[in-house]
């Protein structure tokens, strides 16, 4: 008996699809039992931290470098790659100057665009079509909007094997 599908899936990733399913998605693709053993280590893990936090003298560090180093992450998803000590080096001289060179400034705008979501849903509480408009201006650094139909953009497999450089995903078109 095949199994219910709970969660439509784009048949064609070099067609964009502009038919996403509605928010919020069936509870029966996160009330899972190995999602909840994730969560309660994720738990412990935060509970472990905060404990831990008041012996650091200045936390936001602590917070800051987090972030930093999720941005550089997600940044390297788009080919974008630094050291540590390049971004680290970028941070420091934004401060002075108010510009970082090369891939560390895009890294740091993927930073500022973790942050201003930060504060959005903490002001707003609502993931809207404001909020991804917002974040996106600040990486792409543009006063774009949604993008346009005639746009050709490919999220694209990476590494060297047989798929590399294949279409994983082809999103949404204007609208």
């Amino acid at each position: 008996m095949p199994k219910e599908q709970l969660y439509p899936v784009n048949p064609d990733r070099t067609k964009p699809w502009n038919d996403l399913p509605e928010l919020p998605i069936s509870p029966a693709l996160y009330r899972d039992v190995d999602i909840y053993e994730q969560l309660g280590r994720a738990k412990e893990a935060l509970a472990l931290l905060a404990g831990r936090s008041i012996a650091i003298p200045n936390p936001g560090m602590l917070i800051n470098s987090i972030t930093l180093q999720e941005a550089k992450v997600s940044s390297a998803i788009e080919n974008v790659f630094t050291t540590d000590d390049d971004l680290y080096r970028a941070v420091s001289d934004s401060k002075k100057d108010g510009e970082a060179p090369g891939p560390a400034k895009e890294v740091l705008r993927y930073q500022e665009a973790l942050w201003e979501g930060y504060h959005y849903l903490e002001e707003t509480g609502a993931f809207d079509r404001d909020y991804f408009i917002r974040l996106y201006q600040i990486i792409q650094e543009s006063g774009d909007g949604i993008r346009p139909p005639f746009a050709r953009t490919f999220i694209r497999m990476g590494g060297t094997g047989p798929n590399a450089g294949k279409p994983a995903y082809t999103p949404p078109r204007g609208g």
